[in-house]
This record gives structure tokens, sequence and C-alpha cells, in this order.
């Protein structure tokens, strides 16, 4: 679950965790041009960051920490 709002030209993206297992988050942006960009916000439990699945441009967030229930980032385009 999540809200986007735009904040001084950018888009603001808050995701809001649901349920009691913290997990990390891949987030896929299509923007109206059709290009593509994987967000991904690790989890502080973890150790590093996965490998990219595919070629589609990778962002890497800085950690979501399990006990904060909202993450919020932002992205340039929109």
């Amino acid at each position: 679950m999540g809200d986007i709002n735009v904040n001084e030209g950018k888009a603001v993206i808050t995701l809001k965790c649901i349920g009691n297992m913290p997990m990390p988050v891949d987030v896929l942006i299509t923007y109206r041009d059709g290009s593509q960009e994987m967000h991904y916000i690790p989890l502080n439990l973890m150790y590093g960051a996965k490998p990219a699945e595919n070629n589609i441009q990778r962002i890497i967030h800085p950690e979501w920490k399990w006990v904060n229930p909202e993450y919020a980032f932002e992205i340039n385009k929109m």
C-alpha cells in the first residue's frame, strides 16, 4: 500500500507496511514514455542488496528499518 505526492517538482512515493513480516521491496515504475526504473529498498536486517534480476535500470535506496511503518523516497522524473 502506498501514496504518491508531488513536492518541489519531484514525486514522493510513500510505502506503508501491512502485516508483521518485514521484507525487502522492489518497486517497478513505468513512466508515460514507456521507460522503466526498478527501485530496490533493502531491509535493515539483511546484509547488503540482492543482485539485479534483469536489465532494467535499478536504483538501490537506503535500508527500510523494520520498526518504521512507512518508507518514503523521491523520483526525479514524472
